[in-house]
C-alpha cells in the first residue's frame, strides 16, 4: 500500500506543471526605437555653439581669401592689358608712309633742332665682305642735303664682320678727301655722345624713324627701300630738298658736258 501511495504522489508531481515564470514576448520594434533614441546625438545632445561659430568663422576667412586672390588676379590682368595696349611712344605719326616715333619730340620740333645743328654725323652699317650701294646712297642723300644747308656733314661708317660683330668704323672727318679708320672704342664714344647730332641708318622690320635727343634713327625694310625712306625723311627736315637735287643734277650734267 505504501508503494502504491508513493508512486501515486510521483505521478501527481510529474503531471502538475512547474511554477516557472515565462516572460512576456519582447517587442522588437519598440526596443529598436528605444536604442535609436538612446544613441541619437541630434536628439540627445544639443549642438555646440562654439563649434558652429568656428565653422562660420572659417567659412568667412575662406571667402575673404578668395576675394583677395580674385582682386589680385584682376589687378594683374588690368596691368597686363595696359602694358600691351598702351602705346610705347608718346608721339606717333605717319608721314608719307614712314612712322615717326618718339617720347620727346614731334617731328617738326626735332627737325628744327637738326637744322640748328652746325655739325651732323651720318652713320650707316656695311659688311666687311659686301657693300650695299643703295645703303651708301642713302647716306649720300643726307650729306648732299646737309652741305646744301651749309652744315658740316661727317660720314661715320659702321663696319660689321661676318659674325655680325661691330669691327671698326670709317670716317671722313667732314672732308670728302679723307677716309680714316676709327677703332671700336672711339667710334662707340662718338655714337653714344648725346651732345653730338647723329643720323643713324639701318635695315629694320619697318620703315620708321625714331627721334630722341640729338639722335635720329632711320630704319628701312630693305636695301630696295632705304634710299626712298631717307629721301622722305630728308624732305620733312628740308622742304627744298627737291630743288637741291635738281641743282646737283644740273651741276653734274654740266660737268659731263
Amino acid at each position: 500500500m505504501v508503494e502504491k501511495k508513493v508512486i501515486k504522489e510521483i505521478k501527481n508531481e510529474i503531471s502538475t506543471p512547474s511554477a516557472t515564470v515565462i516572460p512576456d514576448v519582447i517587442d522588437v520594434q519598440s526596443a529598436s526605437e528605444q536604442f535609436s533614441h538612446t544613441f541619437s546625438t541630434d536628439e540627445q545632445s544639443p549642438r555646440n555653439p562654439n563649434t558652429t561659430k568656428a565653422k562660420e568663422k572659417s567659412s568667412k576667412k575662406f571667402n575673404s581669401k578668395f576675394l583677395v586672390i580674385g582682386a589680385v588676379v584682376l589687378v594683374i590682368v588690368i596691368l597686363l592689358a595696359v602694358f600691351f595696349l598702351m602705346p610705347k611712344y608718346k608721339f606717333s605719326y605717319n608721314l608719307g608712309g614712314v612712322s615717326y616715333l618718339s617720347n620727346d619730340y614731334v617731328p617738326s620740333e626735332f627737325f628744327s633742332e637738326l637744322r640748328a645743328s652746325d655739325e651732323v654725323y651720318v652713320s650707316i652699317d656695311i659688311g666687311t665682305q659686301t657693300r650695299d650701294q643703295m645703303v651708301v646712297n642713302s647716306s649720300n642723300l643726307w650729306i648732299v642735303a646737309l652741305n646744301a644747308a651749309h652744315k658740316k656733314a661727317i660720314s661715320l661708317v659702321r663696319v660689321i664682320d661676318t659674325n655680325n660683330n661691330f669691327a671698326y668704323c670709317l670716317t671722313n672727318d667732314g672732308n670728302v678727301l679723307v677716309n680714316r679708320r676709327v677703332e671700336v672704342a672711339e667710334c662707340s664714344s662718338i655714337l653714344s655722345d648725346s651732345s653730338k647730332m647723329k643720323v643713324l641708318i639701318s635695315i629694320g622690320k619697318e620703315n620708321s624713324a625714331y627721334l630722341s635727343k640729338n639722335e635720329l634713327k632711320i630704319f628701312a625694310t630693305g636695301s630696295d627701300t632705304i634710299s626712298t625712306v631717307n629721301y622722305l625723311v630728308i624732305k620733312e627736315a628740308y622742304s627744298n630738298f627737291d630743288d637741291v637735287l635738281v641743282a646737283v643734277g644740273n651741276m653734274i650734267g654740266g660737268m659731263k658736258n
